[in-house]
């Protein structure tokens, strides 16, 4: 007697589905795969390096990737799972603790890489201005500011997943809206010492439009800062337009950001060291970097206006 074969035709709705999953799970596969080839040069430049600043930035940045990873990992295995349960291969009762475990670990990893990078990105702008309590009392308010907001989204988080429920659109923006003010406020601390850099030092320079290898990595951190925050708010107008339902872009850019958030901490440390300024993102308050410092200094009364008494100087490095 022959065994009867059943057959699952798939549905439409089944088909779109699993092309968009398909698309998340690409989109997981290749910014890991750039955060991990990033991360991996990143640190074995580090690892040669002496000082604790570069121990404590190793050690970020490893922490980092190793969340990156989990939080991958964690994706992966969820569509998986949602592919199963949709097709009929495993009952729904007994993924849903899996699930449930599932995005518990996830939104936990994500949210720790969100803060993590938070913190390179403030230490970044805050080396810059040694001298001023007023920018570095804006940084540290608001790292404390994106620190408070991810903790309660990611408490209003599990409380949502656990109840099987939605989070409230108000409690979802408490984590975005102080991590883009924060990266916003470090950019800008940034830009401002890119103008203050050229109005003073390329004058007495001469350098005309040829950049310098300091000018070079203060634009990339200035660029770089201002990509960062542009994810941030197409993903906040794309939350507000289409919300999180599926099909929409909302997920997907969900399951970009948080290699992003590794992605960019450690493309600039790799950029920074090959421009032979590596040392702009120490995280030390005495020394700047090998190719320049910012100081008082006597080279000329001619400054930015606007800027007050500010003038760099610029040192060989070593």
């Amino acid at each position: 007697m022959e065994a009867s074969v059943v057959y699952r035709p798939l549905t439409a709705d089944y088909v779109e589905s699993l092309q968009y999953i398909s698309v998340q799970i690409a989109l997981v596969f290749v910014f890991y795969g750039a955060q991990a080839a990033l991360s991996i040069a990143s640190v074995s430049v580090l690892i040669r390096r002496e000082g604790s600043s570069s121990i404590l930035l190793l050690a970020t940045l490893t922490s980092i990737f190793t969340f990156s990873s989990i939080a991958a990992v964690v994706d992966i295995s969820y569509y998986l799972i949602y592919l199963s349960v949709g097709y009929g291969i495993v009952p729904h009762e007994v993924t849903r603790g899996i699930l449930s475990r599932i995005n518990i670990v996830g939104t936990v990893a994500e949210r720790w890489n969100y803060v993590m990078s938070d913190a390179i990105v403030v230490w970044r702008a805050w080396v810059l201005w040694p001298e001023s309590r007023l920018a570095r009392g804006a940084l540290l308010t608001c790292m404390c500011g994106s620190v408070i907001g991810t903790i309660l989204e990611t408490v209003w988080s599990l409380q949502a997943h656990s109840g099987h429920v939605n989070i409230s659109p108000s409690r979802a923006l408490a984590m975005p809206i102080p991590l883009l003010i924060t990266n916003a406020a470090a950019t800008a601390l940034v830009g401002v010492k890119v103008w203050f850099y050229r109005c003073d030092i390329k004058r007495h320079l001469a350098l005309g439009t040829q950049k310098s290898q300091v000018e070079k990595v203060l634009l990339l951190l200035l660029e770089s800062g201002s990509v960062y925050c542009l994810v941030w708010v197409l993903y906040l107008l794309a939350e507000n337009i289409t919300g999180t339902a599926a099909y929409t872009l909302t997920p997907v850019i969900g399951v970009v950001i948080p290699s992003l958030a590794g992605i960019y901490p450690a493309f600039v440390v790799l950029a920074a060291v090959h421009g032979r300024s590596a040392d702009m993102l120490s995280m030390s308050d005495s020394h700047i970097s090998h190719a320049m410092r910012f100081a008082g200094s006597e080279l000329n009364d001619t400054v930015c206006p606007g800027s007050g008494k500010v003038t760099f100087e610029v040192v060989g490095s070593t």
